[in-house]
């Protein structure tokens, strides 16, 4: 429960249960006192580099060419202010470069060499983003962030800070994005490719939504994709009011599912719509459900909301089996105890006796993001 002197509960939820380990990052980072919008960085950056995760970051598939491309995007509810980046290569994570985008670009999204560039820019820089390249390799990998187009104008750069938690996890040779997981994946389809499509496995994007103990909000979420996509495709995830939306006054919204469809709805816009006119967050995840489902029943959506004022959240999928995480600490236990420690748990998303009558719903099955 809120206290009467403006301070809030810390909540954070993130999509599906391989954000576990994110959420509760960010609820660590907000507990010790960083904004909602650092957690969401910080917590999403935890997801992609966690090569066990074969939807997001590191671990993600490829595109039908064997190259790793992911898509990222946040947005601070509190300035409206947001960054992305698409199809970014030689990036192990791209949530980084998302937020160096919204504070340090006069652009709100770059896109693959653009988005490369100007990381090449930054580095030159500011060569501390890049601590686990050797001194004598900063040449070299900026040469091939670079290599397709011309260094950015730095001479455009916000004068901001960057804080120094944010770290660019680029890599000199493009083969070392791509996890082992994804390179035996990558394999198996490519001796199958001229075969009837089967189903590739999981593609999931990651979202987090944090409200931190001031009621700030913030929205985030990456992905690398449809499996063995096309080259250059990207889909609703790094969409501003698409796959994420934040309004500092009003809420907050994610959404995973089939982006080539998805990208029809504004689904994360309407979500946070739904809560200013009066209805809760996890009404307001049903009510986008069923609206994109009367549409086409066999489009799969899945959406996850956080309240700014109450800070109540919401999750609610078009089919059986979405599990999302999420974690709170009242306010008054982060002044009581300084040390304490942020439970995050596992839950699924529960249908509504209606939507199983009236739609029948099947389980989930991970092919599209």
């Amino acid at each position: 429960m809120d206290r009467d002197d403006g301070e809030c509960d810390v909540v954070a939820v993130g999509t599906w249960s391989f954000s576990l380990k994110g959420v509760e990052c960010a609820m660590h980072s907000m507990c010790s006192g960083m904004s909602a919008v650092d957690a969401v960085v910080r917590g999403i950056e935890t997801v992609e580099l966690d090569e066990s995760v074969t939807s997001v970051g590191f671990g993600g598939l490829p595109n039908r060419n064997g190259f790793l491309q992911l898509d990222a995007a946040i947005m601070d509810g509190s300035t409206r202010n947001s960054g992305a980046v698409i199809a970014l290569e030689n990036f192990k994570s791209a949530i980084s470069l998302a937020f160096l985008v919204m504070t340090h670009n006069r652009h709100s999204v770059l896109t693959s060499h653009g988005a490369s560039s100007f990381a090449a820019s930054l580095i030159t820089s500011y060569p501390n983003l890049i601590p686990h390249i050797p001194h004598d390799k900063i040449s070299s990998l900026i040469e091939s962030l670079s290599k397709y187009t011309n260094a950015c104008d730095t001479s455009l750069y916000k004068t901001v800070s960057i804080p120094s938690y944010v770290v660019l996890h680029a890599v000199i040779d493009h083969a070392d994005s791509v996890g082992e997981y994804a390179l035996n994946r990558f394999r198996e389809y490519l001796e199958r490719r001229d075969q009837p499509r089967l189903d590739e496995g999981p593609s999931d994007t990651v979202g987090i939504l944090c409200r931190d103990k001031n009621g700030r909000i913030s929205a985030g979420c990456a992905t690398s994709g449809m499996q063995f996509k096309d080259v250059g495709r990207v889909g609703d995830s790094p969409m501003i009011g698409h796959g994420l939306y934040a309004d500092g006054e009003i809420g907050a919204a994610a959404a995973s599912g089939d982006g080539d469809q998805l990208i029809r709805f504004c689904v994360s816009f309407c979500v946070v719509e739904m809560i200013r006119n009066g209805v809760t967050a996890q009404r307001a995840c049903e009510q986008i459900v069923e609206r994109v489902w009367k549409h086409n029943r066999s489009i799969q959506l899945a959406v996850i909301a956080l309240e700014s004022k109450a800070g109540n959240i919401g999750a609610y999928a078009s089919r059986q089996g979405f599990k999302y995480t999420y974690g709170r600490i009242p306010c008054q236990a982060l002044h009581t105890d300084t040390t304490a420690n942020p439970h995050v748990h596992i839950q699924e998303a529960k249908l509504t006796e209606h939507h199983i009558d009236t739609f029948k719903p099947p389980k989930w099955s991970h092919t599209c993001v």
